[in-house]
């Protein structure tokens, strides 16, 4: 300190002791200082003493009162330098707030400036003096916050600080998913949006995932208004066509169960492939699911696609079976015998339209013998009539005696077929039921008799 304010401090003390109307005294009877009244700071900043000087004496001496906000504004504007401000500032009793507001908001108190939010949208302020306060909150895209409030001394208060967003809002519906969301200036989404807050204009959005077409659309956002863009997407046929050669390979290995379940996901996504609901009716014959291979067979033959059904073929005399394959399209029926070196059929391979089937339905002889006979009316003689008669796959013939009537007997053959034998053969015939309900007429015989085979 320099001695001109030594010698000004002296004359300030010297002042504030005429200044105290009511000394106090202590145990000795010497005058005891006390603590500085709120005139007696307004009279020496008044008679212009050194901002230090008047600052030092209240450190000194304390404060005869308690200050407040309002004290503060009231020396400020009657001249008081900082450091008498701040002197006065240190003795207020305080408390701690705790702000909570969005992310990055700038916060404002009693008109100063004490910081921005964090990341978690959260500010402590420590030693705020106690008593009334003003806050203000600002953030870009929200409605500024005038909020007011009380601290006690000592208090830790917890303020939320939530602002009205000013701008709009943006839903997204995917209709399916598992897809991506990339929403322009706004970011990348999983699934789906909703009332996503986003600044007024115009937003293109992109709906994309491996299992479908991408998307595009371009959405108006408006201040108070929520736009909603709506998708309905598209299967991509590359993901199809490498999904159907993995189902196709599952049921070539014989792994039907998982055959099944690649199917299905891939009819949620598009529910008339034919590929995948002739591979999915299949796996059901062959798992011995009857009537849902019974309703996906029509299905995918509604939707143009064809179905194979493995049995055997059994000739009208002797005890061979052989396995063949029957395609059944809604126009028309393919009969594939797999002959080979060990089974031998009566007839080549042919291709017949479904109007040529004259008879279709299950039989069971005296012997309890449980076959699907077909008759097809040959289109190169209209007059011959091919019987065919088909067993189970998991059929076979054992040896038995059989009687001739009377006391004579003879070794013969029985045809065993395993309880669902009769349901699978049913199933089959029911396929044929559709040509009775018009999906082929009787004049389409005569269109496609160029396109049939030989029969031997």
């Amino acid at each position: 300190m320099s001695r001109r304010n030594v010698i000004l401090a002296k004359l300030a003390s010297a002042m504030l002791i005429f200044l105290c109307s009511e000394p106090a005294y202590g145990t000795a009877g010497a005058p005891q200082h006390q603590g500085l009244t709120l005139a007696q700071i307004e009279k020496l900043i008044q008679i212009q003493t050194p901002d230090d000087v008047i600052a030092q004496e209240i450190r000194s001496r304390g404060l005869a009162f308690i200050p407040t906000p309002k004290t503060l504004e009231g020396l400020r504007q009657g001249g008081a330098g900082q450091a008498t401000l701040t002197a006065v500032r240190d003795r207020m009793p305080t408390g701690t707030l705790e702000i909570q507001a969005p992310p990055y908001s700038q916060v404002e108190v009693d008109g100063t400036e004490r910081g921005t939010t964090d990341n978690l949208g959260r500010l402590v302020l420590a030693d705020l003096s106690a008593g009334a306060h003003r806050l203000v909150v600002n953030k870009a895209g929200y409605r500024p916050g005038d909020f007011s409030l009380t601290l006690a001394a000592r208090e830790y208060k917890h303020f939320s600080a939530q602002l009205d967003w000013a701008g709009g809002y943006l839903s997204v519906r995917p209709g399916s998913e598992g897809v991506s969301i990339a929403i322009e200036r706004m970011g990348t989404f999983a699934n789906e949006v909703t009332d996503l807050p986003c600044p007024p204009g115009t937003y293109t959005i992109t709906v994309s995932s491996p299992k479908y077409k991408s998307a595009q659309k371009i959405v108006e956002a408006i201040a108070g208004q929520t736009a909603t863009a709506s998708f309905s997407l598209e299967a991509d046929p590359g993901y199809l066509q490498r999904n159907v050669a993995e189902i196709q390979t599952l049921y070539t290995s014989q792994n039907y169960l998982s055959a099944m379940g690649s199917a299905k996901e891939l009819l949620s996504l598009n529910p008339k492939n034919k590929d995948a609901l002739r591979f999915l009716a299949q796996s059901y014959f062959l798992t011995s699911d009857f009537g849902k291979f019974a309703a996906t067979a029509s299905e995918a033959l509604d939707n143009g696609g064809y179905i194979q059904v493995r049995l055997n073929h059994h000739h009208a005399m002797g005890s061979a079976l052989h396995p063949i394959i029957l395609e059944i399209s809604a126009a028309s029926l393919s009969f594939d015998p797999q002959t080979s070196a060990r089974a031998v059929c009566n007839y080549k391979a042919f291709t017949t339209p479904v109007a040529t089937i004259l008879h279709a339905e299950m039989t069971r002889n005296n012997n309890n013998e449980v076959y699907l006979n077909l008759k097809i009316s040959d289109v190169k003689n209209p007059k011959k009539v091919i019987n065919l008669n088909f067993a189970d796959l998991e059929s076979h013939f054992i040896q038995t005696q059989k009687s001739g009537g009377g006391i004579i007997a003879y070794e013969g053959h029985q045809l065993i077929s395993r309880p669902q034998a009769e349901e699978a053969g049913i199933t089959c015939k029911s396929l044929e039921a559709r040509r009775a309900q018009g999906s082929i007429t009787s004049n389409q015989l005569k269109q496609a008799q160029s396109s049939i085979c030989a029969l031997r």
